[in-house]
């Protein structure tokens, strides 16, 4: 079984690999044993749902497949309450938790939901892959179906990288085959506004401009930005520096600047975190639906940010040494830095 697509080997291409001799007919009999094997191991169960699996995206968008809500209302609660746990705060002078600030301005292009969230045409295309809000690179390039497409099939030169920072709307997830499809999306944007109300907080924003004007009346700002991860490609860094040069922007101009990482893996901080005006700094990570109502619960102590970092945040880039930038796709790299 060739994953995720079998380019070589479709168009008639293994009959032919078979009937020339290089491929042995024993080997295709191997190959699709093991495949059809699985099917009646578990049909035997009389699973009705190998008759009709009910595959998440319709091959042909003119005959979908049956439509099944698997949906169980009583997850709910476990969903927030995972999300809520995957919040690290790994930051906070004093600022934290928030209670009924009288002003508040809201910042970065991560706040608000993607623009589109429905289907769209393609098995490959970034709606079943998680990346609808992933629709260019930082230096405004468009990140296209075709160039998705062809790093998926490692088709695409292997210096080649997909955006690293998702910049079309907040991050609930990776990109890729394990990517999210939720029945929402609660943007910390409409968390925000939702506990605005409760609060009587003046709320201020910008999710546009990379130097925004600073309402000098800001109790505090909050930078909401992201750091992508996707199957198909190498992550092209380990802070990108355009929203580094956001977050540095908002506190020259803001003296209690919080900010907001939802993040896939390791997002360095080494620019700003030192600041004196960085006076709290959150990693998110991939919090899913509830992305929104799951900030607003830790930030203003409805609960705890009681998750831990799996991993280790390097102080800069250099403390990777030749794992950050390895030699692709061929000839030899020579680890001088110890065991």
């Amino acid at each position: 079984m060739a994953m995720p697509s079998s380019t070589y080997w479709q168009d008639g291409n293994l009959t032919l690999a078979v009937n020339n001799g290089s491929l042995a007919q024993s080997r295709l009999d191997d190959m699709a044993t093991r495949i059809i094997a699985s099917w009646y191991r578990l049909n035997e169960l009389g699973n009705d749902a190998f008759e009709n699996p009910g595959f998440g995206m319709p091959v042909s968008l003119s005959s979908p497949h049956t439509l099944v809500d698997a949906r169980d209302p009583s997850s709910k609660d476990t969903l927030l309450q995972s999300a809520i746990e995957g919040h690290v705060l790994v930051k906070n002078t004093g600022v934290l938790p928030l209670s009924k600030p009288r002003f508040l301005s809201l910042f970065g292009y991560d706040a608000l939901p993607a623009a589109i969230d429905t289907l769209t045409p393609g098995f490959f295309s970034k709606w079943s892959f998680g990346l609808t809000n992933t629709q260019n690179y930082p230096n405004g390039t468009v990140f296209t179906e075709q160039e998705l497409l062809l790093l998926f099939l490692s088709s695409d030169s292997a210096s080649n990288r997909g955006p690293g920072v998702a910049l079309n709307g907040t991050m609930i997830s990776g990109g890729g085959s394990g990517a999210t499809t939720p029945s929402y999306i609660d943007a910390p944007y409409d968390a925000f506004l939702r506990q605005a109300y409760e609060d009587d907080t003046f709320l201020a924003w910008d999710f546009v401009n990379q130097n925004p004007l600073v309402n000098q009346g800001s109790e505090h700002c909050i930078v909401f930005i992201n750091a992508l991860a996707s199957e198909g490609w190498d992550r092209p860094d380990l802070a990108d520096p355009g929203s580094d040069m956001l977050v540095n922007n908002v506190a020259s101009q803001c003296n209690s600047t919080i900010v907001v990482i939802h993040n896939a893996g390791i997002r360095l901080v080494d620019r700003w975190v030192d600041n004196p005006n960085i006076t709290a700094v959150i990693y998110a990570h991939l919090p899913g639906q509830d992305s929104g109502r799951a900030l607003v619960d830790v930030m203003y102590g409805k609960q705890s940010p009681s998750g831990r970092l799996p991993y280790t945040v390097a102080h800069n880039e250099s403390d990777y040494g030749i794992l950050l930038s390895p030699v692709v796709p061929v000839g030899t790299d020579y680890y001088t830095q110890g065991k």
